[in-house]
């Protein structure tokens, strides 16, 4: 399972980090998490999708094959997308 870091998941969804964290701290991402008390958040790809478009199935992907693909899918090639324009 692919984990986001608050930058990634700022990226996906066009806002702040500082946003992500907030969202964070309010429970408003379900699947965030830290492993430590003051630790960094991390997310899964399918709470940010869920935020994003409260779709937790799949989602459609336009592109010229007119694909879907699984939340999980999705985050690893947007984290893979992400990382390479850095």
């Amino acid at each position: 399972m692919e984990l986001l870091t608050v930058h990634d998941a700022a990226e996906l969804l066009s806002v702040s980090e500082e946003t992500v964290r907030r969202y964070c701290n309010a429970g408003k991402i379900s699947g965030a998490s830290r492993l430590a008390d003051r630790g960094p958040w991390r997310m899964t790809v399918a709470s940010v999708v869920s935020l994003a478009g409260g779709n937790t199935g799949r989602v459609r992907i336009e592109s010229n094959h007119n694909t879907t693909m699984t939340p999980d899918a999705l985050g690893k090639a947007l984290t893979q997308s992400i990382r390479k324009g850095r």
